[in-house]
């Protein structure tokens, strides 16, 4: 393989390569693990990946959760395709659209998991430095009941994470971590579940 450039270049055809064509090699029946999409979502409804219309991989507007940017998702990882590792010489594949804010920052994720017909949705609020302030993870599987996790995130005046609380669906909901610093802005305490470290 030394010295042999190899280009992958997007078609958005079904095939082997995952709606890319490769140059500058010739791979005798291989296995593609992984494949990164880039700027746009053409690659949706080709090569198993559900279509831009499928309800659980459309972006959907989230209440309290940032708006989706629709002009442009130029050089952003925009989804992926990761190979089940089977007894079958051709894999079944997973899949995960990411969707993003004017800012450039991830705002929500839709993933397969491995779980027959299962989705994992994932949606993230951020300030206005970027930290995350609250995040919604929304577990399904086919025949099993929705779980929903929500993630609440707490900073300082200087941007120190200070709390991190969890709910999991309708239940109370508890402090996983507190912390506190001292004056030049070091950790001094840190508790898990209300227990001091």
């Amino acid at each position: 393989m030394n010295g042999i450039v190899v280009k992958a270049t997007r078609d958005n055809v079904t095939g082997t390569y995952k709606g890319y064509s490769l140059s500058g090699i010739t791979l005798v029946s291989p296995t593609v693990l992984n494949i990164s999409y880039y700027d746009d979502y053409a690659f949706m409804g080709t090569n198993g990946i559900p279509a831009s219309t499928d309800a659980n991989f459309k972006y959907d507007a989230e209440t309290g959760y940032h708006t989706r940017y629709t002009a442009s998702a130029k050089t952003f990882l925009t989804g992926t395709l990761t190979a089940k590792l089977e007894a079958s010489s051709t894999p079944s594949y997973l899949c995960s659209v990411m969707y993003y804010d004017n800012r450039g920052r991830v705002i929500q994720t839709k993933s397969q998991n491995h779980l027959s017909g299962g989705i994992e949705k994932e949606y993230v609020a951020y300030n206005f430095t970027g930290q995350p302030t609250g995040r919604k993870h929304v577990h399904s599987a086919t025949g099993k009941a929705t779980q929903t996790e929500l993630y609440t995130y707490a900073y300082d005046h200087a941007g120190r994470l200070t709390t991190v609380k969890h709910k999991l669906n309708t239940g109370t909901e508890v402090t996983l971590a507190e912390n506190t610093y001292d004056e030049l802005g070091r950790l001094k305490t840190n508790k898990k579940m209300g227990n001091p470290l």
